[in-house]
Protein backbone atom coordinates (compact mmCIF):
# COMPACT_ATOMS: atom_id res chain seq x y z
CA UNK A 1 0.00 0.00 0.00
CA UNK A 2 1.50 3.38 -1.26
CA UNK A 3 0.85 6.82 -0.02
CA UNK A 4 -0.11 9.08 -3.21
CA UNK A 5 2.07 12.47 -3.22
CA UNK A 6 -1.28 14.36 -4.58
CA UNK A 7 -2.55 13.74 -1.41
CA UNK A 8 -3.41 16.69 1.26
CA UNK A 9 -2.51 16.82 4.39
CA UNK A 10 -5.45 15.22 5.99
CA UNK A 11 -5.66 12.30 2.83
CA UNK A 12 -2.08 11.97 4.01
CA UNK A 13 -3.39 11.44 7.75
CA UNK A 14 -6.48 9.28 6.51
CA UNK A 15 -4.03 7.14 4.10
CA UNK A 16 -1.64 6.68 7.59
CA UNK A 17 -4.87 5.47 9.08
CA UNK A 18 -5.80 3.05 6.52
CA UNK A 19 -1.77 1.68 6.73
CA UNK A 20 -2.07 1.72 9.98
CA UNK A 21 -5.31 -0.84 10.05
CA UNK A 22 -3.67 -2.95 7.06
CA UNK A 23 -0.65 -4.28 5.94
CA UNK A 24 0.43 -6.98 3.29
CA UNK A 25 0.14 -10.58 4.79
CA UNK A 26 2.58 -13.56 3.43
CA UNK A 27 -0.10 -14.86 1.44
CA UNK A 28 -0.41 -11.44 -1.00
CA UNK A 29 -3.63 -10.96 0.85
CA UNK A 30 -4.56 -8.34 3.33
CA UNK A 31 -4.88 -8.95 7.01
CA UNK A 32 -6.55 -6.67 10.20
CA UNK A 33 -3.65 -5.37 11.80
CA UNK A 34 -5.28 -3.59 15.65
CA UNK A 35 -3.48 -1.33 17.16
CA UNK A 36 -3.83 -2.58 21.06
CA UNK A 37 -4.52 0.99 22.26
CA UNK A 38 -7.28 2.13 20.04
CA UNK A 39 -10.86 2.12 20.57
CA UNK A 40 -12.91 0.39 17.20
CA UNK A 41 -15.28 3.06 16.29
CA UNK A 42 -18.12 1.38 14.91
CA UNK A 43 -19.55 0.85 17.99
CA UNK A 44 -20.88 4.47 16.87
CA UNK A 45 -20.43 5.85 20.26
CA UNK A 46 -19.88 9.38 20.76
CA UNK A 47 -18.44 9.15 24.39
CA UNK A 48 -15.50 6.54 22.98
CA UNK A 49 -14.84 9.74 20.93
CA UNK A 50 -14.89 11.82 24.12
CA UNK A 51 -12.64 9.56 26.70
CA UNK A 52 -10.26 8.77 23.71
CA UNK A 53 -9.90 12.60 23.31
CA UNK A 54 -9.29 13.31 27.12
CA UNK A 55 -7.13 10.22 27.82
CA UNK A 56 -4.46 11.19 24.99
CA UNK A 57 -4.94 14.95 24.86
CA UNK A 58 -6.00 15.86 28.40
CA UNK A 59 -8.88 17.28 27.47
CA UNK A 60 -11.90 17.21 24.55
CA UNK A 61 -10.79 21.08 23.64
CA UNK A 62 -7.56 20.49 23.90
CA UNK A 63 -7.85 17.58 21.29
CA UNK A 64 -10.04 19.84 18.98
CA UNK A 65 -7.54 22.44 18.83
CA UNK A 66 -4.58 19.95 18.29
CA UNK A 67 -6.00 17.50 16.74
CA UNK A 68 -9.40 18.66 14.68
CA UNK A 69 -9.60 22.44 14.40
CA UNK A 70 -5.96 23.17 14.18
CA UNK A 71 -6.87 26.69 11.87
CA UNK A 72 -9.55 27.82 14.25
CA UNK A 73 -12.35 27.46 11.34
CA UNK A 74 -14.63 26.50 14.03
CA UNK A 75 -15.65 23.13 11.93
CA UNK A 76 -13.85 20.05 10.68
CA UNK A 77 -14.87 18.08 7.65
CA UNK A 78 -15.55 14.53 6.81
CA UNK A 79 -11.43 14.45 5.55
CA UNK A 80 -10.12 15.90 8.63
CA UNK A 81 -12.09 14.21 11.04
CA UNK A 82 -10.41 10.65 9.78
CA UNK A 83 -6.83 12.40 9.73
CA UNK A 84 -7.76 13.78 12.92
CA UNK A 85 -8.37 9.53 13.91
CA UNK A 86 -5.19 8.56 14.62
CA UNK A 87 -3.68 11.25 16.48
CA UNK A 88 -6.58 10.17 19.35
CA UNK A 89 -6.19 6.77 18.97
CA UNK A 90 -9.52 5.46 17.00
CA UNK A 91 -8.86 3.06 14.63
CA UNK A 92 -11.49 1.54 12.55
CA UNK A 93 -14.38 3.03 9.75
CA UNK A 94 -15.05 6.12 11.04
CA UNK A 95 -17.88 7.32 8.98
CA UNK A 96 -20.72 6.07 11.24
CA UNK A 97 -19.57 7.70 13.85
CA UNK A 98 -19.25 10.79 12.19
CA UNK A 99 -22.86 10.17 10.32
CA UNK A 100 -23.86 9.81 14.54
CA UNK A 101 -22.40 13.30 15.34
CA UNK A 102 -23.21 15.16 12.60
CA UNK A 103 -27.01 14.29 11.81
CA UNK A 104 -26.61 14.57 7.98
CA UNK A 105 -24.28 17.81 7.87
CA UNK A 106 -21.53 18.34 6.31
CA UNK A 107 -19.40 19.69 8.96
CA UNK A 108 -18.88 18.63 12.43
CA UNK A 109 -18.45 21.44 15.30
CA UNK A 110 -17.11 21.09 18.63
CA UNK A 111 -20.80 21.34 20.03
CA UNK A 112 -21.48 18.09 18.54
CA UNK A 113 -18.34 16.23 19.89
CA UNK A 114 -18.62 17.54 23.47
CA UNK A 115 -22.11 19.71 23.93
CA UNK A 116 -21.21 19.99 28.36
CA UNK A 117 -17.95 21.20 27.50
CA UNK A 118 -19.01 23.76 24.73
CA UNK A 119 -21.97 24.93 27.09
CA UNK A 120 -19.25 25.55 29.87
CA UNK A 121 -16.98 27.82 27.46
CA UNK A 122 -19.79 29.89 25.99
CA UNK A 123 -20.89 30.86 29.81
CA UNK A 124 -17.78 31.40 30.93
CA UNK A 125 -16.75 33.51 27.80
CA UNK A 126 -20.18 35.66 28.25
CA UNK A 127 -19.83 36.27 31.48
CA UNK A 128 -16.48 38.04 31.09
CA UNK A 129 -16.95 39.63 27.69
CA UNK A 130 -20.48 41.19 29.74
CA UNK A 131 -18.31 42.20 32.92
CA UNK A 132 -14.82 42.67 31.40
CA UNK A 133 -15.09 43.79 27.58
CA UNK A 134 -12.51 40.94 26.28
CA UNK A 135 -10.93 38.14 27.25
CA UNK A 136 -7.62 39.75 28.04
CA UNK A 137 -9.20 42.11 30.43
CA UNK A 138 -10.82 39.24 32.01
CA UNK A 139 -7.47 37.56 32.74
CA UNK A 140 -5.53 40.90 33.92
CA UNK A 141 -8.31 42.50 35.93
CA UNK A 142 -10.00 39.49 37.00
CA UNK A 143 -8.53 35.95 36.87
CA UNK A 144 -4.84 37.25 37.53
CA UNK A 145 -5.97 40.48 39.49
CA UNK A 146 -2.14 40.07 41.70
CA UNK A 147 -0.16 39.69 38.53
CA UNK A 148 1.05 36.28 39.32
CA UNK A 149 1.39 35.32 35.35
CA UNK A 150 -0.23 31.55 36.53
CA UNK A 151 -2.96 30.27 38.36
CA UNK A 152 -3.13 26.41 39.61
CA UNK A 153 -7.23 25.45 40.06
CA UNK A 154 -7.43 26.05 43.67
CA UNK A 155 -6.38 30.10 42.76
CA UNK A 156 -8.89 29.60 39.59
CA UNK A 157 -11.42 28.72 41.72
CA UNK A 158 -10.77 30.59 43.79
CA UNK A 159 -10.88 33.64 41.49
CA UNK A 160 -14.10 32.27 40.29
CA UNK A 161 -15.79 32.28 43.52
CA UNK A 162 -14.77 36.03 43.81
CA UNK A 163 -15.80 37.19 40.43
CA UNK A 164 -19.01 35.45 41.69
CA UNK A 165 -19.12 33.73 38.30
CA UNK A 166 -23.29 32.27 37.24
CA UNK A 167 -23.72 29.02 39.18
CA UNK A 168 -23.83 27.58 35.59
CA UNK A 169 -20.05 27.70 35.20
CA UNK A 170 -18.45 24.71 37.27
CA UNK A 171 -14.31 26.24 38.19
CA UNK A 172 -13.19 23.13 38.49
CA UNK A 173 -14.68 21.23 35.42
CA UNK A 174 -13.60 24.34 33.83
CA UNK A 175 -9.79 24.76 34.78
CA UNK A 176 -9.81 21.44 33.98
CA UNK A 177 -10.82 22.05 30.19
CA UNK A 178 -8.53 25.02 29.76
CA UNK A 179 -5.59 23.20 30.42
CA UNK A 180 -3.77 22.83 27.08
CA UNK A 181 -1.89 19.46 27.48
CA UNK A 182 -1.35 16.40 30.12
CA UNK A 183 0.39 16.70 33.06
CA UNK A 184 -0.07 20.76 32.95
CA UNK A 185 -1.07 22.20 36.74
CA UNK A 186 -1.57 25.47 36.26
CA UNK A 187 -2.74 28.05 33.47
CA UNK A 188 -1.50 31.34 31.59
CA UNK A 189 -3.56 33.92 29.77
CA UNK A 190 -2.52 32.26 26.90
CA UNK A 191 -4.71 29.32 27.66
CA UNK A 192 -8.07 31.27 27.56
CA UNK A 193 -8.07 30.97 24.01
CA UNK A 194 -9.50 27.70 24.67
CA UNK A 195 -12.94 30.36 25.10
CA UNK A 196 -12.61 31.34 21.65
CA UNK A 197 -14.24 28.07 20.74
CA UNK A 198 -17.30 27.96 19.33
CA UNK A 199 -16.64 31.82 18.49
CA UNK A 200 -16.77 32.98 14.74
CA UNK A 201 -13.79 33.44 13.21
CA UNK A 202 -14.18 36.96 12.18
CA UNK A 203 -15.50 37.94 16.01
CA UNK A 204 -12.08 36.24 17.41
CA UNK A 205 -9.76 39.35 17.52
CA UNK A 206 -12.86 41.59 19.42
CA UNK A 207 -13.32 38.68 21.51
CA UNK A 208 -10.47 38.15 22.75
CA UNK A 209 -8.58 41.73 23.06
CA UNK A 210 -5.34 43.62 22.77
CA UNK A 211 -2.56 43.92 25.53
CA UNK A 212 -1.82 47.49 24.20
CA UNK A 213 -5.23 48.12 25.72
CA UNK A 214 -4.46 46.70 29.14
CA UNK A 215 -1.43 48.68 29.71
CA UNK A 216 -0.53 48.81 32.95
CA UNK A 217 -3.92 47.63 34.51
CA UNK A 218 -2.87 44.77 36.03
CA UNK A 219 -1.31 44.51 39.65
CA UNK A 220 2.21 44.59 38.20
CA UNK A 221 3.45 48.40 38.81
CA UNK A 222 0.66 48.97 40.91
CA UNK A 223 1.43 49.75 44.62
CA UNK A 224 -0.12 47.61 47.30
CA UNK A 225 -2.95 48.39 48.98
CA UNK A 226 -3.04 49.70 52.75
CA UNK A 227 -2.43 46.83 54.42
CA UNK A 228 0.77 46.10 52.41
CA UNK A 229 2.19 43.16 55.00
CA UNK A 230 -0.53 40.85 54.39
CA UNK A 231 -1.16 41.48 51.25
CA UNK A 232 2.60 40.82 50.11
CA UNK A 233 2.26 37.76 52.05
CA UNK A 234 -0.49 37.06 50.43
CA UNK A 235 0.86 37.69 46.75
CA UNK A 236 3.83 35.23 47.50
CA UNK A 237 1.68 32.35 48.75
CA UNK A 238 -0.32 32.52 45.54
CA UNK A 239 2.57 32.46 43.69
CA UNK A 240 4.35 30.04 45.39
CA UNK A 241 1.82 28.03 46.76
CA UNK A 242 2.29 27.86 50.87
CA UNK A 243 3.80 30.39 53.26
CA UNK A 244 7.26 27.92 53.66
CA UNK A 245 7.26 28.39 50.01
CA UNK A 246 7.56 31.88 49.45
CA UNK A 247 10.08 32.12 52.28
CA UNK A 248 12.41 29.80 50.85
CA UNK A 249 11.54 30.36 46.88
CA UNK A 250 10.38 33.87 47.02
CA UNK A 251 12.62 35.74 49.74
CA UNK A 252 15.00 33.45 51.76
CA UNK A 253 17.24 31.93 48.52
CA UNK A 254 20.41 31.32 50.64
CA UNK A 255 18.45 29.69 53.19
CA UNK A 256 20.70 31.47 55.85
CA UNK A 257 17.27 32.29 57.89
CA UNK A 258 17.30 35.66 57.42
CA UNK A 259 16.07 38.49 54.47
CA UNK A 260 17.77 41.65 54.32
CA UNK A 261 16.32 45.03 52.93
CA UNK A 262 17.87 43.65 49.46
CA UNK A 263 16.30 40.58 49.57
CA UNK A 264 13.11 41.79 49.73
CA UNK A 265 13.96 44.49 46.84
CA UNK A 266 14.75 41.20 44.94
CA UNK A 267 11.89 39.77 45.21
CA UNK A 268 9.72 42.65 44.76
CA UNK A 269 11.31 43.89 41.51
CA UNK A 270 10.24 40.14 40.27
CA UNK A 271 7.05 40.80 41.16
CA UNK A 272 6.82 43.99 39.83
CA UNK A 273 5.94 45.99 43.23
CA UNK A 274 7.18 49.81 43.33
CA UNK A 275 7.69 51.29 47.04
CA UNK A 276 9.88 49.31 48.47
CA UNK A 277 11.14 51.24 51.49
CA UNK A 278 7.52 51.22 52.80
CA UNK A 279 7.01 47.63 52.51
CA UNK A 280 9.95 47.47 54.02
CA UNK A 281 9.64 49.48 57.34
CA UNK A 282 6.32 48.10 57.67
CA UNK A 283 7.82 44.34 57.75
CA UNK A 284 11.30 45.37 59.47
CA UNK A 285 9.44 46.14 63.19
CA UNK A 286 12.13 46.02 65.43
CA UNK A 287 14.31 47.99 63.04
CA UNK A 288 17.34 45.33 63.01
CA UNK A 289 17.43 45.54 59.31
CA UNK A 290 16.35 42.44 58.33
CA UNK A 291 13.43 39.65 58.92
CA UNK A 292 13.39 36.30 60.03
CA UNK A 293 10.57 33.65 58.90
CA UNK A 294 8.55 34.40 62.89
CA UNK A 295 8.11 38.00 60.99
CA UNK A 296 7.12 36.59 57.93
CA UNK A 297 4.38 33.76 59.50
CA UNK A 298 4.92 33.59 63.41
CA UNK A 299 2.14 30.26 63.55
CA UNK A 300 4.90 28.54 60.85
CA UNK A 301 7.71 29.71 62.88
CA UNK A 302 6.53 28.32 66.31
CA UNK A 303 5.46 25.18 65.00
CA UNK A 304 8.44 24.18 62.73
CA UNK A 305 10.68 25.17 65.81
CA UNK A 306 8.55 22.76 67.75
CA UNK A 307 9.38 20.06 65.65
CA UNK A 308 12.89 21.08 64.92
CA UNK A 309 13.15 20.49 69.07
CA UNK A 310 11.23 17.95 69.82
CA UNK A 311 13.81 16.00 67.29
CA UNK A 312 16.83 16.94 68.41
CA UNK A 313 15.89 16.09 71.74
CA UNK A 314 15.54 12.44 71.22
CA UNK A 315 17.82 12.05 68.31
CA UNK A 316 21.40 12.85 67.81
CA UNK A 317 20.99 14.04 64.05
CA UNK A 318 17.43 15.08 62.18
CA UNK A 319 18.05 12.70 59.38
CA UNK A 320 17.83 9.69 62.40
CA UNK A 321 14.45 11.48 63.54
CA UNK A 322 13.09 11.59 60.48
CA UNK A 323 13.31 8.37 59.51
CA UNK A 324 12.37 7.05 63.39
CA UNK A 325 9.26 9.23 63.24
CA UNK A 326 7.87 10.14 59.90
CA UNK A 327 9.92 7.97 57.70
CA UNK A 328 9.26 4.16 58.91
CA UNK A 329 8.60 3.13 55.45
CA UNK A 330 12.08 4.05 54.11
CA UNK A 331 9.81 5.63 50.96
CA UNK A 332 11.82 8.88 51.29
CA UNK A 333 8.52 10.52 51.60
CA UNK A 334 5.90 11.41 54.35
CA UNK A 335 2.63 12.14 53.58
CA UNK A 336 -0.06 13.78 55.46
CA UNK A 337 -1.51 11.00 58.02
CA UNK A 338 2.52 9.91 58.60
CA UNK A 339 3.10 13.33 58.84
CA UNK A 340 0.16 13.94 61.89
CA UNK A 341 1.10 10.38 63.37
CA UNK A 342 4.77 11.72 63.57
CA UNK A 343 4.05 14.71 64.96
CA UNK A 344 1.63 13.01 67.76
CA UNK A 345 4.37 10.53 68.93
CA UNK A 346 6.96 13.26 69.21
CA UNK A 347 3.79 15.44 71.66
CA UNK A 348 4.14 18.73 69.22
CA UNK A 349 1.63 20.61 70.34
CA UNK A 350 1.52 22.88 67.09
CA UNK A 351 -1.80 21.63 64.91
CA UNK A 352 0.26 18.84 62.71
CA UNK A 353 -2.32 18.85 59.42
CA UNK A 354 -1.76 22.58 59.27
CA UNK A 355 1.36 22.39 59.63
CA UNK A 356 2.23 19.84 57.01
CA UNK A 357 0.19 22.18 54.55
CA UNK A 358 2.17 25.50 55.38
CA UNK A 359 5.53 23.01 54.63
CA UNK A 360 4.87 21.98 51.39
CA UNK A 361 7.20 23.63 48.54
CA UNK A 362 4.82 23.03 45.44
CA UNK A 363 1.82 23.50 44.73
CA UNK A 364 -0.13 20.00 43.94
CA UNK A 365 2.28 17.83 46.03
CA UNK A 366 1.33 15.96 48.63
CA UNK A 367 4.08 14.94 50.58
CA UNK A 368 6.99 16.04 52.55
CA UNK A 369 10.93 14.55 52.16
CA UNK A 370 13.73 15.35 54.21
CA UNK A 371 15.17 18.19 52.48
CA UNK A 372 12.00 19.85 52.80
CA UNK A 373 12.68 20.95 56.33
CA UNK A 374 16.62 20.21 56.60
CA UNK A 375 18.18 21.42 54.43
CA UNK A 376 20.21 18.70 53.84
CA UNK A 377 24.18 19.47 53.02
CA UNK A 378 25.40 15.90 53.15
CA UNK A 379 23.14 14.01 50.73
CA UNK A 380 24.79 11.17 49.87
CA UNK A 381 25.12 10.84 54.03
CA UNK A 382 29.11 10.29 54.18
CA UNK A 383 30.49 10.13 57.20
CA UNK A 384 31.76 13.23 58.17
CA UNK A 385 32.90 15.79 61.53
CA UNK A 386 31.78 18.56 59.84
CA UNK A 387 28.05 19.77 60.44
CA UNK A 388 26.06 18.45 57.04
CA UNK A 389 22.59 20.28 58.03
CA UNK A 390 21.40 23.38 58.43
CA UNK A 391 17.96 24.91 58.89
CA UNK A 392 15.98 28.29 57.40
CA UNK A 393 14.67 28.73 60.83
CA UNK A 394 16.67 32.07 62.68
CA UNK A 395 15.35 33.85 65.63
CA UNK A 396 15.52 37.36 65.29
CA UNK A 397 18.22 39.70 66.91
Amino acid sequence: FQVGGSLGLAGTAVAEDLQQSYSPSGQGGARKVVNPRAVDTTSKRPEDLRHLMTQVHGSTVAAWCKAFDTQGRGFVTLCQFCGAMPKCELSGNVQGLWAELTKGSEYLSFSSIDPAAQAQLDNCRQYFIDTFGCLVKAWHFGLDACGLGRLDSDSFAEACERLQMPASVRPKSLFRLLLAHLGQRSICMEDLRALLVGVPPELRPETWGSEARVGQGSAIGKELPSDAVENFRKLLIQKFGSPYAAWRKGLDLDLNGVVTQKDLSEACRRLGIPNIRRLWKEIDIRGTGQITLQDFDPELASGLAELMQRISERFAHPRQGWQSVFDKSRQRRCDQKSFVSGCKELGLSSDAAALFKKLLLEPGRHFLVYDDIWVDLNPNNFKTGARDVKTVLKHGP
